[in-house]
């Protein structure tokens, strides 16, 4: 497990030679994370090496990604593996889990020419009732979010949409975004930017980035920082 994090970790986080923490200069200190669409939870075993991270709830709806992330944390009692999946609402909703795990999603991939060279092929369905971000938040007694990261294949406004009480309280947003629909019925850059926006947070910095054959920049991780999270904290 070890040597699968650190092939992650090199490929996924381009860390300058200057400042191996990609979050230098906007997080001082990270007391609380929640992590939606936490996959095998690696992105918070990273931040766990220059933070000390009291509380980490880790989301995830494909039960044996669960499995291992509760033998990765097992020594770990601040850190909450979550088997559930969070939308906008409580509802019915299939889940489509592919081949390559970290593509599965509540949508039909698109199929278009961007991504021929990833493996789409699905392996199974699995039924949820969903759940929302406020309402694991409060099952859980998280108050206030320092990091609210979400990785959710083209859901990312529904999530969103499930955690207005919580995102008020919520200093910084790790988010992957797309730049055209990848999926049905996904939402796209603009579309999560604009609702963070009216929701007091503004872009400060854009990480990474999935390119497809042609060189053209599909998928994006970005960071926002709530502006409004001092005043709201303290109602």
């Amino acid at each position: 497990m070890k040597k699968k994090i650190k092939i992650f970790l090199k490929r996924v986080f381009r860390k300058s030679a200057k400042d191996k923490n990609m979050f230098h200069g906007y997080l001082k200190s990270i007391n609380t994370i929640v992590d939606v669409g936490a996959h095998l939870g690696s992105f918070s075993v990273y931040l766990n090496s220059y933070y000390s991270i009291k509380k980490c709830l880790l989301i995830e709806p494909i039960p044996e990604l669960c499995d291992k992330m509760r033998d990765t944390f097992k020594n770990d009692d601040g850190f909450i593996i979550i088997n559930k999946l969070v939308m906008g609402d409580s509802n019915d909703y299939t889940l489509h889990i592919n081949e390559q795990q970290s593509t599965s999603s509540v949508l039909d991939f698109k199929d278009i020419p961007e991504l021929s060279e990833i493996n789409i092929s699905k392996r199974c369905d699995m039924n949820f009732i969903s759940t929302t971000l406020d309402e694991v938040c409060r099952e859980n007694e998280i108050e206030s979010i320092d990091l609210l990261k979400i990785d959710v294949q083209g859901a990312e406004i529904n999530v969103l949409e499930g955690g207005l009480s919580i995102l008020h309280k919520t200093k910084f947003i790790y988010i992957e975004l797309s730049f055209k629909q990848l999926y049905f019925g996904s939402c796209v850059f603009m579309d999560v930017y604009d609702f963070l926006y009216k929701n007091g947070f503004i872009l400060v910095d854009i990480y990474n980035g999935f390119k497809g054959k042609n060189e053209e920049l599909l998928q994006s991780d970005a960071l926002f920082k709530n502006i409004t999270f001092d005043k709201n904290t303290k109602l």
